[in-house]
């Protein structure tokens, strides 16, 4: 593979920087604000007190040019507005459950219903619409920024009073490490992940050229309504391929059923059966502009989805929308629906436990002269 990170445009004995400052407030005049890692004139990333969002990665092109990779709003209002869970964590449960409805040991509990039917994101007020509390933490050449939330017994119908964290921490290797974590007071589930939409080639293109590999065997199919069918299939022979790079638009228009149930890719694949040791996920790269991105995780899967209904939504007054695919997600977390699937993960999070979710994204540069090196 070759990769260079040009680790000499960034002084890795200088103190790394972190900006605190006012996002704008919520109704009842709670301030939200933002905290920005990193050098304010190269590599960074911002993250919101509300809805524990990601909502700027700044990462240099091939030219040295730095410049926005993920989509976002430059006002808090429009995140408020926003549908598409832009840059957001996600909770207390990522993607869908059937029926709005599972069984913790004995007895069934009803969540808020808010896709037709299911549940999907954590309901209605996901942790995406929700106010985390932020400080910094961690070492100087290393920073953090720690967001905490309270998710309160019976909120969306989950039950016990969940505690929970996020720590991002930007690093001078031009890695973001996001880590969960997680307890309860009640048997309850969790599966916590963030969404961000990356463009590698910049806000505004398309993701067609983008060279994406997915380090996994099989795959979820789903069905019309997005839920897994309940069946683990290979990779192999099909469009979720992806274990060498392929080029998005070789793959976004072919004639098959599962692409079409989704317009697209919005389907999990399979990367263990537990959550456990780091392993690397996917790895993106662009072409023109020479950014590489390779998400790693700790999760038992990971969520591509194509963006194949970006700007579909409603939006708050003055919140300009993106075109579909014009980003994409990758989002590791558990199976969906896997408290209602035997088979699956358990998505269980008993009192006395603790939930942990580590995800690693690493920004690089590739080398002109060899575009496959994406894999």
């Amino acid at each position: 593979m070759a990769v260079v990170t040009h680790h000499d445009r960034y002084d890795r004995a200088q103190s790394t920087p972190v900006k605190r400052w006012l996002f704008g407030t919520l109704p009842g005049e709670k301030e939200v604000h933002c905290f920005t890692l990193g050098d304010p004139t190269g590599p960074s990333v911002t993250v919101s007190e509300y809805g524990c969002t990601l909502t700027s990665v700044r990462m240099p092109d091939r030219s040295g040019n730095t410049g926005e990779i993920i989509l976002g709003y430059p006002q808090l209002a429009q995140y408020i507005g926003d549908t598409d869970y832009l840059g957001a964590t996600i909770g207390r449960y990522a993607n869908r459950i059937a029926g709005a409805t599972c069984k913790i040991g004995k007895e069934r509990i009803r969540l808020s219903a808010n896709e037709g039917a299911n549940h999907l994101h954590g309901g209605f007020t996901g942790f995406n619409k929700r106010f985390w509390k932020g400080e910094v933490v961690g070492k100087s050449n290393a920073p953090s920024v720690r967001l905490e939330l309270m998710s309160l017994d019976g909120e969306e119908g989950y039950p016990g009073t969940l505690r929970c964290s996020a720590t991002f921490t930007f690093r001078a290797e031009r890695e973001l490490e996001v880590v969960y974590e997680a307890r309860t007071d009640r048997p309850t589930i969790v599966n916590l992940t963030l969404h961000p939409y990356f463009n590698l080639g910049g806000p505004g293109g398309e993701i067609s050229g983008h060279r994406l590999s997915i380090a996994a065997e099989a795959y979820l199919p789903i069905c019309a309504d997005g839920l897994p069918t309940g069946a683990v299939e290979p990779v192999e022979g099909t469009p979720f391929d992806f274990r060498h790079p392929v080029a998005l638009g070789e793959r976004l228009e072919e004639d098959a059923e599962q692409l079409s149930r989704a317009n697209g890719y919005d389907h999990c694949w399979v990367l263990g059966e537990a959550y456990g040791t780091m392993k690397p996920a996917a790895r993106v790269s662009e072409p023109v502009s020479g950014r590489m991105l390779e998400v790693r995780t700790t999760a038992p899967g990971i969520q591509f989805y194509s963006g194949n209904q970006l700007g579909e939504g409603e939006r708050a007054e003055g919140s300009a929308g993106f075109a579909a695919r014009s980003g994409f997600s990758l989002e590791p977390q558990s199976w969906p629906d896997s408290p209602n699937r035997r088979k699956f993960p358990r998505a269980i999070l008993n009192p006395g436990d603790v939930y942990i979710h580590r995800i690693q994204y690493v920004f690089g540069i590739e080398r002109e002269s060899n575009p496959e090196s994406a894999g």
